[in-house]
This record gives structure tokens, sequence and C-alpha cells, in this order.
């Protein structure tokens, strides 16, 4: 049994600009979903989902188009 261990928002926003270039690094490679970002990164899907939300916000990542079979978008650097 895995023991998850949630962190405060600050905290999670406190680690964005390290995680950020992680996720680019990663989105070089191609487009991915939330889910596979953070099973690459070993961080927790609701934490990456709050970096993703924030990236594109201000425009680094956009999403691919529609989401897939699972209800996930897939989501790539802005070109």
């Amino acid at each position: 049994m895995t023991v998850e261990i949630k962190r405060d928002l600050v905290e999670v926003m406190r680690d964005e600009r390290v995680i950020r270039d992680s996720i680019i690094n990663l989105l070089r490679n191609g487009p991915r979903t939330v889910i596979e970002i953070a099973e690459t990164l070993k961080h927790p899907p609701h934490e990456v989902m709050i970096w993703v939300a924030t990236m594109w916000r201000y425009g680094a990542i956009v999403e691919t188009g529609k989401p897939d079979e699972e209800g996930y978008y897939k989501y790539q650097l802005n070109q």
C-alpha cells in the first residue's frame, strides 16, 4: 500500500520553476497528457496538473486538440 502525502499548495508552487524546465524538456519529445507527464517525472498527477495549468495559462504550452479516450488532453509546447 502506497501512502500519498499531500503537500501544501505553496510547496507545490515553489517547485514550479524547477519542474517547469523538466516539463518543457519532456514535451520537446512530443505531446503528453498530465498523467503521462506525472508518471515520467514521478510526481502526483494533482501537482502536475497545477504546473501544467500554470504553463497553459501563460502560453508556454497548448492543448493538441480533443481529449483521448480517457478524457485527458495532450499538451505540447507553444510554437
